[in-house]
């Protein structure tokens, strides 16, 4: 009895896997984004792959790199960082339309290198320290957990826009081996992609 019941579950998902299938046949993304913001610089640019895995769910893998100054209070400081957000959308609605909404979680991990970062000081509004003298190379290293929402504009059959927004939990900031604790992540970019 258990057999037949795991035969018609198992035929039931087929099914459905192959209805999808058929209807959409555009179930894979490729997009770049010359615009990405991230925690440690608002000039950047990414590169994304999503797949479908239904109507509703796909899994996402985007990766960034952020550049430029990240310390208003020093303006000799300077960062270099990689970034990869592996995670999970959800699409209350479907992504088969013309413009379609998800959100869902994702990871946040960053690797990367600052330039004439010491101790990370506060400075009044407008009043910028003066930069450091000795220059400085630090590693830092992030990781954190965020949840992003994000539109999908299926401007033709192939052609693809979108716009996403993350925000959630760094979890541990370590610059040359010191843990600067919890902070807040964030992400977020303007793409353009290809989709098959």
């Amino acid at each position: 009895m258990r057999s037949i019941a795991l035969s018609i579950a198992l035929s039931g998902l087929l099914l459905h896997s192959n209805a999808y299938s058929q209807e959409n046949t555009t179930r894979n993304i490729i997009s770049v984004s010359p615009a990405q913001v991230t925690n440690a610089s608002l000039t950047g640019f990414g590169l994304q792959y999503e797949r479908m895995l239904s109507k509703k769910f796909s899994l996402y893998i985007p990766v960034a790199y952020s550049f430029g100054k990240n310390d208003p209070c020093e303006p000799a400081s300077r960062v270099q960082m990689g970034y990869v957000f592996p995670g999970i959308k959800f699409y209350p609605a479907g992504n088969a339309h013309t413009v379609s909404y998800s959100f869902g979680p994702s990871l946040g991990l960053g690797v990367g290198r600052l330039t004439n970062s010491g101790e990370f000081n506060w400075c009044p509004a407008g009043e910028p320290s003066d930069p450091p003298t000795l220059k400085r190379h630090s590693t830092e290293i992030q990781f954190g957990l965020l949840i992003n929402n994000a539109l999908n504009i299926n401007i033709s059959r192939h052609f693809y826009t979108g716009l996403e927004a993350g925000m959630g939990i760094m979890y541990f900031d370590k610059v040359d081996g010191k843990n600067y604790g919890q902070d807040i992540m964030i992400q977020g970019n303007l793409r353009f992609g290809y989709r098959f």
